[in-house]
Parts: structure tokens; sequence; C-alpha cells
């Protein structure tokens, strides 16, 4: 990544220098949709694609394989684009006990080339998406169809290396 800081947010709205963060911690970042109401407003090739759905399911996934990606060194890390409040209900809600980063303004679509789209009530969001960071570099970029098993094939992947 370009420069020595990517700021994003927490979920209680505080800067979180992402690019330091991955300097010293091998991680799997998830980029998770959570469109809400702009769901409705989804063309209908985007309606009909794999992983438009899934949010709760990936996260809760996750969270359930926590352990085992921390034994082997890795945090989790997930990225919406929805403000950092809905974020935070959104984690209280699926009562995930790992980072949740906001990119409101998509400083890692442009950072790391990651796909986005946008709905027709002028949103835009994040496709879903996997990235595995180890000694600070990015092994492992995935577009996810299936967002239930997305966290146990990225363990896989992890185990494997």
């Amino acid at each position: 990544m370009k420069g020595n800081n990517v700021i994003l947010k927490d979920v209680n709205g505080v800067d979180f220098n992402f690019l330091e963060f991955i300097k010293t911690n091998d991680c799997v970042v998830f980029l998770y949709p959570k469109m809400g109401q702009s769901g409705k407003f989804l063309d209908d090739d985007l309606k009909n694609k794999e992983g438009m759905t899934g949010c709760t399911l990936q996260t809760k996934s996750y969270e359930n394989l926590k352990d085992e990606f921390l034994k082997n060194n890795f945090n989790i890390v997930a990225i919406g684009s929805h403000s950092f409040e809905k974020q935070k209900a959104f984690k209280q809600e699926v009562e995930a006990s790992f980072i949740f980063l906001n990119d409101e303004k998509f400083i890692l679509e442009k950072e790391l080339g990651l796909k986005t789209f946008n709905t027709n009530d002028g949103n835009k969001f994040y496709f879903r998406q996997t990235l595995v960071f180890k000694n600070s570099k990015l092994i492992y970029k995935h577009d996810v169809k299936d967002a239930q098993s997305d966290a146990s094939q990225t363990l896989k992947f992890i185990e494997s290396l």
C-alpha cells in the first residue's frame, strides 16, 4: 500500500491506522456489503449475483472460528462501508468479538484495488471480498460467493501456509 497511513474508523469512531496494524499483525480481512434498505435498489444483475447476501452468516462463521484463526496467529478484521454507528450495532447484534472498521471513504478501494458497486438509491458498497495479510503483504485476495463457508475456506488456506 502507498504511504505510511491508511486511517479508518473503528466502531466507536476512533481513528485506526490499518497500515500500521498489518505491519505488525497477520490478519484475515473480510469486506462485507451490509446493504440494509439499499438492497431494495439493486439492479437485477446484482440481485442475482452470488455473495450479495449473508453478512450475518459470514460474520458469525468468523466468530465461531476465531480461536482457530488466533491459534494460527491471525487476527480477524471486518470492514464495511456503512457508518461506524451502524457497524457497532451490527457487531453487537451478531456478538462478534473481533475488530470492525469503517471505510465510508473507500480508502482501501484505491489502495488495494477492491471491487465496489452502487445501488440505485445512490449508495456505494464493497462487494464481499476476503484478504489475507502475512508479514505485511497481501498474500490472498478472494471474491466471496458463499458467505457461510468463507471463514472455513479461509482457515484452510491459512493452515496450508
